[in-house]
């Protein structure tokens, strides 16, 4: 990953929409601003590791990605 900032996938409207609407209160634009700086290394790090499963988001992966990891898992503990 390097030393480089991974870039934000949400930004601070989306966020602060986000808890309005699932949580029923406002957070001003500053702290909205620091929770999208909080949520972008952990996006990175799941669209990393999601990348190495072939996982891209669509329902259909999800469940190709759980049925092969658990076939390499049976395929594993029986060695």
């Amino acid at each position: 990953m390097g030393d480089e900032k991974p870039s934000a996938t949400y930004d601070a409207e989306f966020i602060g929409a986000l808890i309005k609407r699932f949580h029923g209160y406002e957070v001003d634009a500053a702290d909205a601003t620091g929770l999208v700086g909080m949520l972008a290394p952990v996006d990175a790090l799941a669209e990393a590791a999601s990348s190495g499963v072939g996982f891209d988001d669509e329902p259909g992966d999800f469940q190709r990605v759980l049925h092969a990891e658990s076939a390499r898992a049976t395929r594993g503990s029986s060695s």
